[in-house]
């Protein structure tokens, strides 16, 4: 099923907000607890899954995205996530995820206004 770009854009916001609270607890807690390190990963899969599915229908439009990397990412977690190296996904999730803030802070004030749910 295609989405709307908004779907994404707003998707990215919502995981990455999530993942700023779990990361929170700290990297131990990343390493050592399995639901926060399961729904970090999850999180992390959505936001590079949605910026994956964004990229076909907004690249062009917003160029400065890196949009290869973090589909390259997307590629790591989906395919090879046994071997997911947890200081790799930390550091992306606290540094590389912060820098893509502004990217998205853009694109959703490029969007319509979100209607309330009826």
């Amino acid at each position: 099923m295609t989405r709307k770009p908004d779907a994404y854009v707003r998707n990215i916001r919502d995981s990455m907000a999530l993942l700023d609270e779990w990361a929170a607890e700290g990297f131990d807690t990343f390493c050592n607890d399995a639901k926060t390190n399961k729904a970090i990963v999850r999180a992390l899969h959505e936001v590079t899954e949605s910026v994956q599915r964004l990229e076909k229908l907004w690249g062009k439009r917003y160029p400065e995205l890196p949009w290869k990397q973090v589909i390259s990412f997307r590629n790591v977690v989906v395919h090879d996530y046994l071997g997911l190296d947890l200081q790799q996904v930390w550091t992306i999730v606290t540094k590389h995820l912060p820098e893509l803030k502004p990217h998205i802070q853009r694109m959703l004030a490029d969007l319509p206004p979100e209607r309330p749910h009826s």
